[in-house]
């Protein structure tokens, strides 16, 4: 392959600077389509290129699980403080709900399948 640099056009000849170009380049004299292969890529022009996508990707991570951090910072603050005198009520609620509804999903399954409490321990 030649040298991007240091072309030449095939039609008119003309001496052309195509340095940093690749793809279908028009000759400006001519207005012909040359086509400029881009030049093979070395293992230490990938290595460089895989190290500065790793550094994005740990960046992007660190600055997500930041954001994530910040939103959770955010949800303690503005539903922990629900305080009626000095306990907190809102674990309690959330508790009791999660309580309930593991006990109505227990409640549907047993009767789904038609088992009973005393069949399960027996």
């Amino acid at each position: 392959m030649t040298d991007p640099k240091a072309f030449t056009c095939p039609t008119c000849g003309a001496s052309l600077d195509v340095a940093g170009k690749y793809g279908n380049v028009p000759c400006p004299y001519c207005g012909n389509n040359i086509t400029i292969e881009k030049p093979p890529i070395g293992l230490d022009d990938l290595a460089a290129e895989q190290n500065a996508l790793v550094s994005n990707m740990m960046q992007s991570a660190m600055d997500m699980q930041s954001r994530q951090a910040a939103v959770a910072s955010n949800v303690i603050k503005t539903t922990m403080p629900v305080v009626v005198g000095s306990t907190i009520v809102l674990p309690i609620v959330i508790g009791a709900i999660i309580l309930f509804t593991t006990v109505c999903i227990i409640g549907m399954v047993l009767v789904t399948t038609g088992l009973s409490l005393s069949s399960m321990f027996h």
